[in-house]
């Protein structure tokens, strides 16, 4: 497993303390809808900061049919 960034925007903590808090796996729509019940983000803006996560190596992403699973690879204890 790639050692992940320390450097998280403050949108990135946002949706991984959104992600952190759900059952695993969680898509795109499972985190959008608990981090942002009122629209405050659209819908490509987490994916694309999701992906990043991925990218950076806090989070996995396993395509299951149309839609993208995504894990947390690091427990919020060892980030904070």
């Amino acid at each position: 497993m790639p050692q992940p960034s320390k450097d998280l925007s403050p949108a990135e903590w946002e949706l991984m303390a959104a992600i952190w808090q759900l059952p695993p796996p969680v898509t795109v729509r499972h985190v959008l809808t608990s981090a942002y019940p009122n629209a405050e983000k659209a819908y490509t803006t987490v994916q694309t900061l999701m992906n990043i996560l991925v990218r950076k190596g806090f989070l996995s992403r396993e395509k299951i049919g149309n839609r993208n699973h995504y894990r947390p690879l690091i427990d919020r204890n060892r980030v904070v």
